[in-house]
């Protein structure tokens, strides 16, 4: 987010008396005005640098992970993607296994390994319901695995005792508009 600078900024830095010349306040102005653009150049510049911020850079990163783009992908789905990659370089364990689920997810994730049948288990914890972007996920795990691990998906939905723990009354549920599928993915949590 940029900074918008103002003549009066400007002002502030030299002597009085230059503020009773026009001309020297129409400088200023423009100056100021011309301050505003180069921060808000700078501050894109450094947006793009990271992943998360990015949004014109983006296609950099994806033709670098050879990422496929559909044109109805979001940022937010761009950037997840892109996260999970740079989480994924490396030796595969179980905590880069997390990582990458965890850029997908927003939230916390566990991977229960099972070494006799050569799979994993990914299951989401820190979340309620299923992750947005799964497809994008089962994409990037199907490449960072090693191909004869195998993975599951286990989701955390809310239980009853936990919508019993908030003391809800079926006409406060009613009263705010949710479906059963949204209390599962914890809309009321």
């Amino acid at each position: 987010m940029s900074n918008t600078v103002t003549r009066d900024d400007l002002l502030a830095y030299i002597q009085p008396f230059w503020a009773e010349i026009t001309e020297a306040c129409e400088v200023l102005a423009v100056d100021a005005a011309e301050l505003t653009q180069a921060d808000g150049f700078l501050q894109s510049v450094i947006d793009n640098l990271f992943v998360m911020t990015a949004d014109h850079s983006l296609t950099k990163w994806e033709r670098i992970f050879e990422l496929d783009v559909k044109p109805e992908d979001s940022l937010t789905q761009r950037r997840e993607r892109i996260s999970a990659r740079l989480r994924a370089q490396g030796t595969v364990t179980k905590q880069s296994i997390e990582n990458v689920a965890a850029a997908f997810s927003g939230g916390e994730v566990d991977v229960i390994e099972d070494f006799a049948n050569c799979s994993v288990t990914v299951k989401f914890v820190g979340t309620f319901g299923v992750p947005a972007d799964l497809e994008s996920l089962t994409a990037v795990l199907r490449d960072t695995l090693p191909a004869h691990i195998a993975f599951a998906y286990a989701y955390t939905y809310m239980t009853w005792a936990q919508l019993d723990a908030k003391n809800y009354v079926w006409d406060a549920i009613d009263g705010q508009a949710v479906t059963w599928d949204d209390v599962d993915n914890g809309a009321l949590a």
